[in-house]
């Protein structure tokens, strides 16, 4: 159930299938690359976290109705599989919004020259019950990775998180990586995973709202279970 962002390094965001198998990288782009998948299923994060020489002038702002088609091209190119199959991560993003479980302050594009070239979402999510911030998938345009879309969509998801007074964000991922983000190992917060496989990858964000009372099991969105 995890995602796999795709930017611009190697971090993973790890979906479920992936269990205790990391991987490199994210799908919250290609290298955070989110987009590509080495044989089992990756995280949803992004794939495009590292960063190139060249400048870009990156627009963010918040999805769009007509934004839909743009950014399931983005996950589908983000996260494409070598053998030109279905991209379950592209797919996850309708399902979420059928299921009216994205929280639309917290669905984020990135434009250069008025084109949408990245997208990140967060679903609502539960912790023993309580309302709770899941993140993913992260996904950039693979002509557009490497280039610092990726982390720009990943502050500005979180700083947003934060402006909604939502306590924490959680997500699948490389530890190495998302420490950058002030991600941390969740189960020593009294966070855990509904699988036990994933903890050395299960990561929270704590923001200004986190009070510490938030404890017991995180449970994504149902979407996900299809992953």
């Amino acid at each position: 159930m995890g995602l796999r962002q795709r930017d611009d390094r190697e971090h993973p965001v790890f979906s479920r299938a992936q269990r205790s198998q990391p991987r490199s990288r994210i799908g919250f782009d290609p290298d955070l690359d989110y987009g590509r998948r080495r044989g089992s299923r990756l995280s949803l994060l992004d794939s495009d976290m590292s960063i190139r020489s060249e400048t870009v002038f990156v627009i963010l702002r918040r999805e769009v109705p007509n934004d839909r088609s743009a950014v399931f091209a983005v996950h589908t190119a983000a996260f494409a599989r070598p053998d030109g199959g279905e991209v379950p991560e592209a797919k996850l993003v309708s399902a979420l919004r059928g299921a009216g479980d994205v929280i639309p302050a917290l669905s984020i594009v990135a434009l250069i020259n008025e084109e949408v070239v990245g997208h990140v979402v967060c679903s609502r999510a539960s912790i023993d019950g309580r309302p709770s911030v899941g993140l993913g998938p992260l996904g950039v345009l693979p002509a557009y990775q490497r280039r610092g879309v990726g982390q720009a969509l990943m502050h500005a998801v979180l700083a947003a998180a934060d402006a909604l007074d939502e306590p924490a964000v959680v997500l699948l991922g490389d530890l190495g990586y998302y420490r950058k983000f002030g991600f941390q190992l969740a189960e020593p917060l009294g966070i855990v995973p509904t699988d036990p496989h994933w903890a050395e990858h299960f990561q929270v964000r704590p923001l200004n709202a986190w009070d510490g009372s938030l404890r017991g099991t995180f449970r994504y969105a149902t979407a996900f279970d299809v992953l």
